[in-house]
């Protein structure tokens, strides 16, 4: 399990490192090797995933729980797909990331096999949390390959701007 990270108070030159100060210090950089994490990574020899759905649906498989201390989450996906029309959308607790119905467009080249990364900082409160990861096509079909490593990560990160 992570560490709690601590806010630790302003000192001022000549202030004494005490034991307290020193286990603060030491559970922060605990936090930073271990942040609050999840990770989905299907296995190679799952089978394809495809749709024809012009709606968004759930990528079958990717979600992921994450329980933050109420700092930024980083969200990072990247999968094989075949497909220029696809779309993905990130949503936290089945608030879309977007917030459009576009979502975020494919870059791979049609009838190639090229990989489709998206990421995002997101807010969040303190407390579990659900990330899932949608998808749909404008036309067509798409497919997304398992055995091209895919993977759909989030770990907390921290009250960064």
């Amino acid at each position: 399990m992570p560490s709690t990270w601590n806010d630790i108070a302003d000192g001022a030159a000549g202030d004494q490192f005490t034991p307290t100060l020193f286990t603060q210090i030491a559970d922060n950089l605990d936090f930073l090797r271990n942040p609050p994490a999840d990770l989905y990574s299907p296995a190679t020899s799952d089978p394809n995933i495809t749709t024809t759905s012009t709606t968004s649906i759930l990528l079958t498989g990717f979600t992921l729980s994450i329980t933050t201390q109420g700092g930024k989450i980083f969200v990072l996906f990247r999968l094989r797909a075949n497909s220029t029309n696809a779309r993905f959308d990130v949503r936290l607790d089945t608030v879309s990331v977007t917030g459009d119905s576009d979502s975020m467009g494919a870059v791979t080249p049609a009838s190639t096999f090229g990989l489709n990364t998206g990421w995002a900082i997101l807010a969040a409160s303190a407390g579990a949390h659900t990330l899932e990861l949608y998808w749909k096509v404008t036309t067509g079909t798409g497919t997304v390959y398992p055995a091209g490593l895919c993977q759909f990560a989030a770990w907390e990160i921290g009250n960064i701007s």
